[in-house]
């Protein structure tokens, strides 16, 4: 079976291992979290405020935030959703990468 990939729009880069990012488990619960430096928060509630008849999709979301983090009006959330164990199985065959290597994909 051969297949025809598309030329490639990403880098991939294998990580060092002193440079691995924090998992979800062990985000740290003080200083400025940034794009580099994430707070990974549980989802606490969530709700539809609209029906299956509206034309959009509307949630009302809860996360935990960690101990003396605060929200504020304007601040920005960003929802990075994890990989299914087998899309990132597929991804690392196609890369030819071991699934021990931890990778930073770039664009």
């Amino acid at each position: 079976e051969s297949s025809v990939l598309p030329p490639l729009r990403y880098r991939v880069e294998p990580m060092d291992k002193g440079t691995v990012p924090q998992s979800a488990s062990e985000s740290p619960s003080s200083g400025l979290h940034t794009s580099s430096n994430p707070y990974f928060a549980r989802v606490v509630a969530h709700r539809h405020l609209t029906t299956r008849a509206d034309e959009r999709d509307v949630l009302h979301i809860e996360f935990e935030l960690g101990p003396g983090m605060m929200y504020s009006c304007g601040d920005v959330l960003s929802v990075q959703p994890p990989n299914s164990e087998e899309s990132a199985l597929q991804f690392l065959k196609l890369m030819d990468l071991d699934p021990s290597t931890v990778v930073q994909v770039e664009p």
